[in-house]
């Protein structure tokens, strides 16, 4: 957490609306959440400590959009693992809404820890297999629903739409070759710049798809004027 800035609860409302520039806006706030889930909330026998977050809305609008964060729970060897991931989406589907536009893992970036709990190595912690189960089998998650995966103390970072995680692990299984989104900085410290170049995105054409908007803005280094 920044010096002097409020601690984020385990639910924060934001205004009204439902488009992406909200949930491009949110990603700080979503990032800060699970890292304080992971930090503060997560138990582990083995300190193994993951936090989650997801924006999530209501399609009638009689809810507004809303960020909420979860956290791991394992607090031994025999209670079934309980993952941020699975905190989230379960949360959030108790309380009657419609779609998780996107969501934030917050984790280890060290490989040895990795691997030793998902059994490959990659620059960021994925959903397990677990994990990644109960994500397609609930109705607030599509295959546009973007996963943010990123360091717990550093903003390396990845990006993936659901149905590209599916399908790189579906991959590995079958042809034992790993294809995933390349590590990128979010930089949280200068968000706007992510903001604006969204917006132009958008603004560009009516026909631009607002996911692949938001993943190049989140997946790229956009350069700011001198």
């Amino acid at each position: 957490m920044m010096a002097g800035e409020a601690i984020p609860g385990p639910q924060h409302e934001l205004e009204s609306g439902a488009d992406y520039g909200q949930f491009v806006s949110a990603i700080p706030l979503m990032v800060r959440m699970a890292r304080f889930g992971a930090t503060n909330e997560a138990i582990s026998y083995r300190d193994f400590h993951v936090g989650a977050s997801a924006y999530a809305i209501k399609f009638d609008g009689s809810k507004p959009p809303v960020t909420l964060g979860g956290a791991n729970y394992k607090p031994d060897q025999q209670t079934p693992k309980y993952c941020a991931e699975m905190d989230v989406v379960d949360h959030l589907e108790g309380n009657d809404y419609d779609q998780i536009v996107g969501s934030v893992v917050a984790g280890t970036t060290d490989p040895k820890a990795i691997k030793a709990v998902m059994g490959r190595v990659t620059p960021t912690l994925h959903p397990c297999h677990a994990c990644q189960d109960k994500m397609a089998g609930s109705r607030l998650v599509t295959p546009d629903t973007i996963v943010i995966t990123v360091g717990l103390e550093n903003d390396v970072a990845q990006i993936h739409t659901f149905d590209d995680l599916q399908m790189i692990y579906e991959l590995e299984e079958r042809q034992g070759a790993q294809v995933m989104a390349p590590p990128v900085d979010l930089d949280l410290s200068n968000w706007a710049r992510r903001e604006q170049a969204f917006d132009v995105l958008m603004q560009m054409s009516a026909d631009n798809d607002p996911v692949s908007a938001a993943q190049l803005v989140l997946s790229s280094t956009v350069a700011l004027d001198s």
